[in-house]
């Protein structure tokens, strides 16, 4: 079994390689390096996800922090493999290899976040099943490995990132791709909230795991308020949507009326009922919430 010291000295050297790689593919003929902060990479023997070969994360604490650092890590499952390369199947060439697809796709992970989660335009940009994160990797000459991912090839936006002679041409496609989401929520809010006493509030993120569309939110609050003897009623409600590669702007708009009218659980659902009289809360009931 390699140690692990000697393992990290080979991931330092790939990751090295990585970063060069890609910056010439993403931006050739510039001497802005592929990442503006800092990244690091380690092996993590204590990863309990199964089949987890890599992961991604960053010391970024708030919308403010401008300057942060990359973490990568692989796993001891990633290592076995390796070595599975380098001892059973005796081709270390191929083993490398092995080594720097897992490297580039989290590294992905992290240009991605620099370039579009930054912004908070829509939240889970560089997460795994987003149009977002699987244009940029499909630009860096890899696919994902995840289930259902080759179905983005069928997608309006993969055919037009094809159609992209650089990454300048992906990144404004993407930016306005992303904007037209923005927009279409924008109008469905605009649309929902004719009623003063029955405020409603769409948001949509990207998918950690998920092609399609989930409810992944939901909280409202019913008030009735007794005030100079009427009694008054408002309800208020807020829920975010997952959407993955395979969501259209078209499957919002058909779908999200259904999403918040149809009584289905979200995955984080809470429903309460408030009992004010004059300008004292006098009950606080939970209707129904997840666990």
């Amino acid at each position: 079994m390699i140690r692990k010291k000697e393992f990290k000295i080979l991931l330092d050297k790939l990751l090295q390689k990585e970063l060069e790689e890609l910056r010439k593919r993403f931006r050739p003929y510039k001497r802005k390096p592929f990442l503006r902060n800092k990244v690091t990479i380690d092996l993590d023997l204590k990863c309990k996800e199964k089949n987890t070969l890599g992961y991604y994360k960053n010391t970024r604490e708030n919308k403010r922090q401008w300057k942060y650092e990359h973490k990568i890590f692989l796993t001891k499952l990633s290592r076995k493999r390796y070595e599975t390369y380098c001892n059973v199947i005796n081709d270390k060439k191929w083993g490398v290899e092995y080594l720097r697809e897992i490297i580039r796709h989290e590294l992905i992970h992290a240009f991605v976040y620099e370039e579009f989660d930054e912004w908070e335009m829509i939240e889970g940009c560089n997460r795994d099943y987003s149009p977002i994160f699987l244009a940029c990797l499909h630009w860096s000459g890899l696919d994902s490995p995840y289930p259902y991912t080759n179905k983005f090839k069928e997608s309006d936006l993969y055919k037009n990132i094809e159609k992209c002679k650089n990454y300048d041409m992906v990144y404004m496609y993407l930016v306005h791709y992303i904007g037209d989401l923005e927009r279409s929520v924008r109008k469905i809010n605009e649309k929902l909230n004719t009623d003063s006493n029955n405020y409603k509030k769409l948001n949509i993120s990207f998918n950690h795991y998920e092609a399609g569309m989930i409810k992944k939110s939901y909280v409202s609050c019913i008030t009735r308020s007794k005030k100079d003897n009427n009694i008054y009623i408002q309800k208020a409600s807020e829920m975010t949507l997952g959407i993955g590669f395979l969501v259209t702007q078209k499957d919002i708009i058909d779908n999200f009326e259904r999403k918040f009218n149809n009584g289905s659980m979200a995955i984080s659902h809470s429903e309460m009922a408030w009992y004010v009289i004059g300008n004292e809360l006098k009950q606080k009931i939970i209707i129904r919430e997840s666990s």
